[in-house]
C-alpha cells in the first residue's frame, strides 16, 4: 500500500504544480460543465477505438449509455521500462514465466494445465519491487488465456476474482473475459477468441 500511496502522492504533487504555473486548472463543479467534459472524453474514446466520431452535443441518454458501454469495458495494457525482460514458454501441459535477471533466464512462475483448472507455482516470483509481483501474474494470464488454458486456479480463488479485476491474478482476467466477451456478443460483435476451460461464458444479465 506504500507503493500505491507514493504514485498518488507524486501525481497530486505534480498537478498541484501545473495549476499553479497555469498549464491545467481544476475541472469545474458544475453540473453542465462536469457533463460536457465526460462527453468529451467518451467521443475520445469512441474515436480511439473504433475511428468513428460521435455527436456529443445531440447525443441522446440512451446513445451515450450505449456508447459508454461499447468503449469503456477493455484491458488496459502498461510497459514499465524499469522491469526485467521476460519471455512466456508455453508447453502441452506446463508454461513457465521467465525473467532475465543477472544475465540468466529464470523461472518465476510455473503453471499446468489440469483441464478446467490451473496448477499454478509462484514461489520463485520475487516479492520485490511491488510492480514486479504485481505485473507478472496479470502478464502471464494473458499469454494463457490466449492459448485457451484455464484461468480458474480453485473455487476459493474464483471467490476472490473481484479484488483482481482490474489486475493481477488469473481469476480476474477470466472474469473480466466472461464480461467482455458478453458485452461483444451483446452489441452483436463476432468474438473469435479461444475458449477458456471452466467459464460458463453466460449472457451479459446473468453475470452476478
Amino acid at each position: 500500500m506504500g507503493w500505491y500511496q507514493a504514485q498518488q502522492d507524486s501525481i497530486e504533487a505534480c498537478c498541484r504544480q501545473l495549476v499553479v504555473e497555469g498549464v491545467i486548472e481544476p475541472l469545474s463543479r458544475d453540473g453542465g460543465e462536469t457533463r460536457d467534459w465526460n462527453l468529451c472524453e467518451l467521443a475520445s474514446l469512441v474515436e480511439g477505438h473504433f475511428h468513428e466520431q460521435l455527436d456529443v452535443k445531440n447525443l441522446s441518454e440512451e446513445e451515450r449509455l450505449a456508447q459508454e458501454c461499447r468503449a469503456s469495458h477493455y484491458l488496459v495494457f502498461t510497459w514499465q521500462p524499469d522491469l526485467p525482460p521476460y519471455r512466456v514458454e508455453i508447453g502441452e501441459s506446463e508454461a513457465r514465466f521467465l525473467l532475465q535477471q543477472d544475465g540468466e533466464w529464470r523461472a518465476v512462475v510455473t503453471a499446468r494445465n489440469l483441464g478446467d483448472r490451473l496448477g499454478w507455482d509462484e514461489e520463485n516470483l520475487p516479492r520485490e519491487p511491488i510492480e514486479m509481483s504485481h505485473c507478472v501474474p496479470g502478464t502471464f494470464a494473458i499469454h494463457l488465456a490466449l492459448a485457451g488454458w484455464p484461468l480458474v486456479r480453485s473455487e476459493e480463488t474464483w471467490a476472490q476474482r473481484f479484488h483482481w479485476s482490474d489486475a493481477g491474478d488469473p481469476e480476474g482476467l477470466a472474469y473480466k473475459i466472461e464480461i467482455f466477451e458478453a458485452v461483444d456478443r451483446n452489441h452483436g460483435f463476432d468474438v473469435r477468441t479461444p475458449r477458456i476451460p471452466g467459464l460458463q461464458y453466460r449472457d451479459l444479465d446473468d453475470i452476478e
